[in-house]
Order: C-alpha cells, then sequence, then structure tokens
C-alpha cells in the first residue's frame, strides 16, 4: 500500500472599513484584503509534510464529547488510529465548534510537545467559535519524540467540541 499527501491551507481576509467623516461629506474607505495558501507537497523536506493526524471532539450522536480533558500524543497515536507516529508537526489546526466554551491546549507535564510554544507553561485558548491555525513549513517542522512522548493537554470546563488536525512528517 502506498500513500501521498497533497494539503492546501488556505487563510483569506476580505471586506471594507468606512469611517464617515464629521467634517466634511467625504467618508474614509480602507480595504482588507489578504490571501493566504500553504501548500505542502508529498515528501520530507520544506514545503513538504506525508503525515495526517484528525481528531472530531463529538460522541457517536454527532454532539460534544462529554470529557473534560484528554491527551494527544502526536509521537505514539492510539492503537486504534489511522493517523501514524509523527517526528515532527508543520501545520496546526484547531476548530472550537462550541457555543460557549473554551478549549484550552497546554503541554502534558512530563511529556511536553512545545511545537509553537515557547515554553512548558505556555497554553493556546481557543475561544466559542474560535479557530487557531499556524504552521511550519521549514524542512525541520517542529520536533516530536517518537515514543510515548510529546503530549498536549485538551481541555475544557465540562465538554470538549471541536476538530483537530495535524500536518506532519
Amino acid at each position: 500500500m502506498s500513500t501521498t499527501l497533497a494539503v492546501t491551507i488556505k487563510a483569506e481576509l476580505a471586506g471594507e472599513f468606512r469611517k464617515t467623516s464629521d467634517f466634511n461629506d467625504k467618508d474614509l474607505i480602507q480595504t482588507l484584503a489578504l490571501a493566504l495558501d500553504s501548500v505542502f507537497t508529498d515528501g520530507t523536506g520544506a514545503g513538504q509534510a506525508n503525515k495526517v493526524m484528525q481528531l472530531v471532539l463529538e460522541d457517536n450522536l454527532g454532539g460534544p464529547v462529554v470529557v473534560q480533558a484528554f491527551n494527544q500524543n502526536l509521537g505514539a497515536p492510539a492503537a486504534d488510529s489511522a493517523a501514524s507516529a509523527m517526528t515532527a508537526v508543520k501545520a496546526i489546526l484547531i476548530v472550537n465548534d462550541s457555543a460557549d466554551e473554551s478549549i484550552t491546549i497546554i503541554p502534558e507535564s512530563g511529556s511536553e510537545f512545545l511545537g509553537p510554544l515557547a515554553h512548558a507553561s505556555d497554553s493556546i485558548v481557543i475561544p466559542p467559535g474560535g479557530v487557531f491555525l499556524i504552521t511550519n513549513p521549514t524542512a525541520a517542522g517542529w520536533a516530536v519524540t517518537a515514543s510515548i512522548a510529546d503530549s498536549w493537554n485538551i481541555s475544557s470546563p465540562t465538554t470538549l467540541n471541536g476538530r483537530l488536525f495535524y500536518i506532519g512528517i
């Protein structure tokens, strides 16, 4: 069996900011436009990846998972997972599908995957309805220890409801 990976991550901002002048009849209009594409082709070098890990935080009926926290192990995924252990992460996308609870990501004590974080005490908080997206297209990516180490603790006050995607090698 062979596998190949081709991923394009797109982010776009488009809009207009308008400010009506109180002193004359001219409006100040600022156009907002930004489009970014981050492309990963199959492989292990810069701009390349060959593994995907996806986690959907919902129960069998499509509702939120009634659990407050769990550990996402990037170096040794669960035996029933289709994911392969990663040695580096190149992109992370976390979508919080909750309408009223934040998702907090922190390195798991003793087996920290720091990824884009500077320190083991840092955290990422994704507010209700929020999205966190970050890429590292370098050849090295963010290193993952290929064992039972390198985990993130993912938590919420009462239930977890979201989607996590990791692209890596």
